[in-house]
């Protein structure tokens, strides 16, 4: 696995394109095998979620783009500052232009 960084030199200038963080949580895409995910962390660098398939997608297929991937992720980060469960919905994620393949 391989967490993709905004602050690689290669992708100096895309902050929050990879990459996005809050007081409470830091959320960003990886590369998995096959595509991307996202793993949210806190503050300490502690996995609360890693998510390497799209949910409530049947089987495990991977986010086609680490965009999609982080739009993902960055809306579970919403839920959960929120205080609501980080589960997401098929509609949730065709509302952020998410393609489930």
């Amino acid at each position: 696995m391989r967490i993709l960084q905004a602050s690689l030199p290669v992708l100096a200038g895309t902050t929050c394109l990879l990459s996005c963080h809050t007081d409470a949580y830091r959320c960003q895409a990886i590369e998995i095998k096959g595509g991307y995910g996202y793993l949210i962390t806190n503050p300490s660098s502690d996995t609360i979620i890693y998510q390497p398939f799209i949910p409530s997608a049947p089987g495990q297929m991977a986010f086609r783009t680490a965009s999609d991937a982080l739009k993902a992720g960055k809306a579970v980060c919403n839920k959960l500052e929120n205080g609501h469960p980080p589960a997401l919905t098929r509609n949730e994620l065709e509302a952020l232009g998410i393609q489930l393949h």
